[in-house]
This record gives structure tokens, sequence and C-alpha cells, in this order.
């Protein structure tokens, strides 16, 4: 009886808030519910819409109380967005990013560098190696509480450049050496904070030892009785590609950005709704070709006819006739045979024995010393029947 091979464990660095993984933040994430349970939890897309909203006070949304828990790989701001940050914390609210790498204006807004423990690289995560009894600590309570991890690094600090700002607190450490971590940037009852180690949101972490206190006591940096608690992440897929909603809210950041492409959609309407309606031009009626050699052969019949000349007015007939049967039929028609009476009735569809009749007609016709006005005019009618 052959016995089912339990599923390997995905050990891949997902972040994702749904993840029961080892390095998913179903835990972290389902935990918000009992840490903050008067706010309404929720998972969020695009931090900048939320943001927006706030500031321009949506009848859904509350302007005071909101925090919002950012935790990916990497985090990139324009100067724009850290100004809306900025407004945003000012009016009571919180962010809180952890990630493991950071855009250039937010190190210099917290006048620090990114540091890290050297070790090797890897395509998804940044780093492979795992490491035992890591040290993590946290400010609570006017105490640092340390708490021990083995996996992936948790060793992802700040280097300070220069003074900090007066509102800038160091609130996490890593490390014997107790570098910072986690800073916080606290202003008019508002937070920005920055956080490296996003390992420490993961499953894997909050499972070993008491390690999920350390998460609790993070949060309790925060508004006790926030109105909402949105969480926003990327997600590592395959290959370390990101799943990100792509949308065209970035829009809204650039005002003329935004203006100038409702304009190209007012135009692409406005050239839909004109060009629908276009008429067609008018289809020219195309007159039947017309039989040219019959015409031919009356103008050229009517001269020789009134000069008398018969014999030379029948040859000419009969020549030009010859000449139109091997253009038509593409019949090699040099002589009035019985070759071109066999090939004329197959492909023109006649009688073979009228055709016959009529080849040896033509011949009688170039033969006779006296061609008659009543012969030409015969001639001319079978002309036109074996056309």
């Amino acid at each position: 009886m052959a016995c089912s091979k339990p599923p390997e464990t995905n050990w891949a660095f997902t972040l994702d808030r749904n993840g029961k993984e080892p390095y998913g933040c179903f835990i972290a994430y389902n935990q918000l519910h009992s840490i903050f349970p008067g706010a309404e939890i929720k998972p969020g897309r695009k931090i900048m819409q939320q943001i927006n909203r706030t500031l321009r006070n949506d009848a859904n949304t509350s302007r005071t109380g909101n925090i919002i828990l950012y935790v990916a790989h990497s985090f990139e701001a324009d100067s724009m967005e850290l100004e809306k940050f900025k407004e945003f914390i000012q009016e009571g609210n919180a962010i809180c990013i952890i990630s493991n790498t950071f855009s250039d204006n937010i190190l210099e807004f917290f006048r620090v560098k990114e540091d890290t423990l050297r070790m090797g690289i890897d395509s998804v995560f940044g780093y492979r190696d795992t490491l035992r009894d890591q040290i993590i600590s946290i400010n609570f309570n006017h105490e640092k509480k340390d708490f021990l991890f083995n996996g992936l690094t948790l060793y992802q600090w700040f280097d300070t450049l220069s003074p900090q700002h007066e509102e800038t607190f160091q609130f996490g450490y890593v490390g014997v050496a107790e570098h910072p971590n986690v800073l916080a940037y606290v202003k008019d009852n508002g937070a920005l904070m920055i956080g490296r180690s996003p390992v420490a949101f993961t499953n894997y972490f909050l499972l070993q030892g008491d390690n999920r206190k350390y998460y609790e006591y993070f949060l309790s940096f925060f508004n006790e009785y926030p109105s909402t608690v949105t969480w926003y992440s990327k997600v590592f897929r395959e290959a370390g590609e990101e799943d990100e909603e792509n949308d065209l809210s970035f829009l809204l950041k650039f005002p003329p950005l935004f203006y100038a492409f409702l304009m190209i959609l007012a135009l692409l309407l406005l050239y839909t709704v004109f060009a629908s309606k276009r008429k067609q031009k008018e289809i020219p009626i195309i007159p039947p070709n017309l039989n040219s050699s019959l015409e031919f052969v009356e103008t050229v019949g009517g001269l020789y006819f009134s000069k008398k000349d018969n014999a030379n007015l029948a040859e000419k007939m009969i020549r030009h006739y010859l000449e139109n049967v091997r253009t038509r039929y593409n019949i090699p028609a040099r002589e009035a045979n019985e070759e071109l009476a066999v090939q004329l009735a197959l492909r023109a569809d006649l009688s073979l024995d009228d055709t016959r009749a009529f080849v040896s007609y033509l011949n009688y016709i170039r033969s006779a010393d006296v061609v008659t006005d009543i012969d030409i005019q015969h001639l001319y009618r079978q002309l036109q029947k074996f056309s």
C-alpha cells in the first residue's frame, strides 16, 4: 500500500498576508484584530489612494486615527509622496513601512544610510544564508526587550549620517551591538516609522519562542484606539517577481498629466463618434467592355466599302478577325484551316460543323476573283456571328 508523500514546505520569502508558509505574514495580519479590537482591519492596494482620500476628508474615510502598515522587500517614494506622508501624519495618522531597502529620499529624510551583515546573495530575498540565535530588540515602557530567531537574517540596520531630527527616535535594534533597525519620526500626534528586517513580521519568526510579544510591543507604539488599520504589501512570486497591481492611480499624483490623459480620451471618443458616421465614397458604375474589334472593322469597312474596293476590304476584315481570335482565344490563327475550325469551336463553344463551314467560307472569299457588295454584307454578318 503506497503511502502519500507529505507536501514540501514552501520556504519562499513571499510576505503574503494570506500566506501560511514560513515566510508569509498570515499570523501578523490576523493578529491585528486582537491588538486593535475596535479598529477596522482591512487590506490595501495603493497607499497614495488612501492618503489622498484621507486628506480630502472623504465621507467614507476618517481624517485621523488611521494606521498604515506596509511590509515589502523594497519601498520607494518620490518627493511629492513624501510630502503627502508628512501631511498625513500631521492629521494624527501613522505610517509604518517595514522593508529591506528604501528609496534615497526616505533615507535622506531620516539622515541615515542602509547597512547589512555581509552574507550570500539570493536573487529573491537578497540573503540566502540563515543564522541561529539572532538578537532583535524593541523598546517597550522605557525598557529594551530582546528576542531570538533562527532563520533568514534579521541583521539589517540604519547607520546615522548626521544628527537626526529632534522628532526622530530609535525604536528597535538588532545584534549584540544594538544597531538601530527601526526609526520613528513623531509629529503632531502622528508618526512615520521605517524599519528594516521584515522577517520579523513572518510566521516563522512569530512562532519561535515568545516572539509574538515582539510584534505586540512593536504595534503598541501606535494609537491605542485607531479607527482603521490597513495592511499593504508586495507579494513575492516565483523568480522574485513582485505582485503589484497596475492601474492608473499614479496619474493622480501629477494633475497636468492626469488632465492630458483625460483630453486624449476625449479626443479618441470624438474621433470614434465622427469616424463612425463618415459616409463611404460613391462607387462609380463601370460600363461593360465594348467590342472594339467590331467597331474597328465597321469603321474600316465603311471606308473601303465607299471606294468599292471589296476584295481588299474582305481581306482586311478576315485578317483583323483572325488577329482578334488569336488574342481572345489564344489560338495561333495564322490561316483559316481545319485546325482553326476545331480549336475555335472548342474554345468558343460553337458547333464544329458550323465552324468548319465558316472557315471554308473565309477561304472562299479570300480566293474569289470578284467580291460583290452582297458578299461583303454576308461576310460581316458571319464575322459577327463567330466573334
